[in-house]
Parts: C-alpha cells; sequence; structure tokens
C-alpha cells in the first residue's frame, strides 16, 4: 500500500518551517488495512477522482513535484474534504520494470532536478513552506534513473535494485537534520488559524 491515510504535517528546522507528508500505512498490505472509508489531507495521483466542481474551482498548478498537496491544500481552503476508498485499489509498476530505454526521456523531463527545484519555490511562493524531504526527491530520481538502465541491459530486478540502492547510500546522502522529524513535528492544519491553508501569492497580489 502506496497511500491509505495521511496527514500533511509541519517541523521547524533553524527556524524555518517544513512540511512533510505522513503516510500512515505506507507498505501495509490491501489485506491489513482498515476497511472503512475515511478522511486523508493527501492523495495519490495514480488513482484519484475529483468532483469536476471541485476541480474546476481551483488553480492546477504547474508543478512536477509537490503538485498534489498543492491541490489538497487548495481543496481544504475550500472547506472540501478528500476520502480514501478502500475498495478502491489501483496497482502501478513503481519500479517501471516494463520501462523501455527510451521511456528515459520522459522520466528525465518529469524528474528533471531543475525543473523539480522550480516546481519546489513555486510552491514556496505560494504557500510559504519548504519540504523537509525535497533532497530525498532528487536522490530518488537519480536512483530510479540507474535502476531502469541496470535492468535494460539484463541485469536482475532485484540486482539492480540492491546496486541502485547501494549507489545512493554511498553517494547520494539525503538532508536529515532531525533523528524523528515526523515525532518532532505538529498537525500543519492545527497550527493555522481556522485550520485553513492561505496563499501567499493571492495575498501578495491582492496588497498591490
Amino acid at each position: 500500500c502506496h497511500l491509505y491515510t495521511s496527514d500533511i504535517r509541519v517541523v521547524a528546522v533553524e527556524g524555518a518551517p517544513y512540511l512533510i507528508e505522513n503516510k500512515h500505512f505506507r507498505r501495509t498490505a490491501h489485506r491489513d488495512l482498515p476497511t472503512e472509508v475515511r478522511e486523508t489531507e493527501t492523495f495519490e495521483l495514480h488513482g484519484v477522482m475529483f468532483e469536476t466542481a471541485a476541480l474546476r474551482a481551483i488553480d492546477i498548478p504547474r508543478m512536477t513535484i509537490r503538485e498534489h498537496i498543492d491541490i489538497s491544500m487548495q481543496m481544504r481552503a475550500m472547506g472540501r474534504i478528500q476520502v480514501v476508498d478502500p475498495r478502491s485499489i489501483v496497482e502501478f509498476d513503481n519500479l517501471g520494470t516494463r520501462a523501455a530505454l527510451h521511456d528515459l526521456r520522459y522520466f528525465n523531463h518529469r524528474w528533471n532536478a531543475a525543473i523539480m527545484r522550480e516546481s519546489s519555490e513555486r510552491f514556496l511562493r505560494r504557500w510559504g513552506y519548504r519540504f523537509y524531504s525535497e533532497q530525498s526527491m532528487y536522490n530518488w530520481a537519480v536512483r530510479r534513473r540507474l535502476f531502469l538502465v541496470l535492468h535494460h541491459f539484463h541485469c536482475p530486478m532485484s540486482v539492480a535494485n540492491k546496486l541502485a540502492n547501494a549507489y545512493q547510500k554511498v553517494f547520494l546522502p539525503s538532508w536529515e537534520p532531525l533523528a524523528d522529524p515526523t515525532g518532532a513535528s505538529e498537525h500543519f492544519y492545527s497550527t493555522l488559524e481556522g485550520g485553513l491553508p492561505v496563499r501567499r501569492d493571492r495575498e501578495a497580489a491582492s496588497a498591490v
């Protein structure tokens, strides 16, 4: 299970606020999940349905990362809720085992570090928050790219995955200033007045 329910949390690092997407049941088998529909604060882009009126009311973000968080926060600001239904199961090939080498052209665009950083800066301008796991996302893209190349040249999947993970561990250390960032964090919406996020870029535009 990649995502059943989740919440958004905030933690301070050297006085600056960072958001954390906290997934409650990550890597839990489907058979072990609760069976009822529950509210969630984020969603998975691989399997989501929107009410048409709500989707038309938001500003679709021009981002390659954090766009699902941006949309979730816009929905929250409108007083909308998001729910997960465990009867709806979407499976996707997270390792990219069926990807051909030419698929790297799309992957390199979708997970281009410069575009990802621009998306992060756009999110920062809109909401005023960075993400604690930002560096991990860039490292994940390098690791997955290496896996796809190794797998293309007939390296067994398990071996390719181990080699890619080992490469990341040795050469791509992630920024990790806190021993337990989630434990040190607070529920994000509980820290906001009225529990509603406010876009800073709209505030700035209205003040001009």
